[in-house]
């Protein structure tokens, strides 16, 4: 995209009357920063995971420096991340595992993840999808503490109060009849499980959260793609045997949901699902 982008503006966009003066860009693109020095741009990077997360790569060569990455030893997962202010102390296990660096410091994952923070600290504002309520002391110690100019836009799932439920963008096909089994279910009533598309259970502790949704008697929706278990011909030949007709009056599993008509149910009381960079928000 970078060339591409650097040619629309070379040739066009900076010769209309009135070009662009900023780069509103996803922070994910390293690039950002090169773009706009070279068009004399102010650019503003648009952060759509945590401020949490933010603040932990915004530390990434503190954790490096104290020797809590590479996590590659044995017990290096246990060790406590206490020293960044605004944050709660926190295990090494808890950070995803693209800022854990397993694979060594030079690896090509940790390179990438680290430049894009690097870049990140030079943006002129950063926009992050969180909420001050949420992340207060997470905000704070960023503005204050690293000098990291930032504004709250969040949270982005508020975007579909403009977004209609029905105008979805997921490019998995929805099983939009879980909505109807959720208008028969109790307020606040249901369990919603779901890992998204790039997360996923191993088979063992799949089999284990199935058997525990059938010894609590609470009443699910559970979303398992067909597809992240190749070896098996069915979600039926993953879970334990006879679990769907035990749990069929109070549990439905399904291929992919329309998740913000879901969250926004009022049967569904708690969503268990991965808190890799907090990306998942209720309301």
């Amino acid at each position: 995209m970078r060339s591409s982008f650097t040619e629309l503006l070379h040739q066009k966009l900076m010769l209309q009357d009135n070009p662009p003066v900023c780069l509103l860009i996803d922070s994910v693109f390293g690039w950002g920063d090169a773009i706009a020095i070279k068009f004399g741009l102010s650019r503003v990077d648009v952060w759509t995971s945590s401020a949490s997360t933010l603040c932990l790569g915004i530390h990434l060569p503190g954790l490096v420096e104290r020797g809590f990455i590479p996590a590659a030893e044995e017990g290096a997962k246990d060790k406590i991340i206490d020293f960044i202010t605004g944050l709660s102390p926190l295990r090494v296990a808890d950070l995803s595992q693209n800022l854990r660096a397993e694979e060594g410091l030079l690896s090509d994952s940790f390179v990438l993840i680290s430049s894009i923070f690097e870049n990140a600290k030079k943006a002129d504002r950063i926009l992050v999808n969180t909420m001050h309520a949420l992340e207060r002391s997470v905000i704070e110690a960023l503005r204050k503490e690293d000098r990291i100019p930032i504004n709250r836009i969040g949270p982005l799932y508020m975007m579909s109060n403009i977004v209609p439920y029905s105008s979805s963008l997921s490019l998995i096909q929805e099983d939009n009849d879980c909505l109807l089994w959720l208008d028969r279910q109790q307020g606040s009533s249901v369990l919603y499980i779901a890992f998204g598309s790039v997360a996923s259970l191993d088979e063992n502790a799949l089999v284990e959260l199935a058997r525990g949704l059938e010894a609590s008697g609470q009443s699910f929706l559970w979303v398992i793609l067909p597809d992240t278990y190749k070896n098996k011909a069915s979600v039926e030949e993953i879970l334990p045997e006879g679990f769907m007709e035990r749990t069929h009056n109070r549990g439905l599993v399904i291929s992919w949901a329309p998740q913000l008509a879901v969250l926004g149910h009022s049967s569904v009381g708690a969503f268990l699902t991965h808190a890799d960079g907090t990306r998942s928000w209720r309301a």
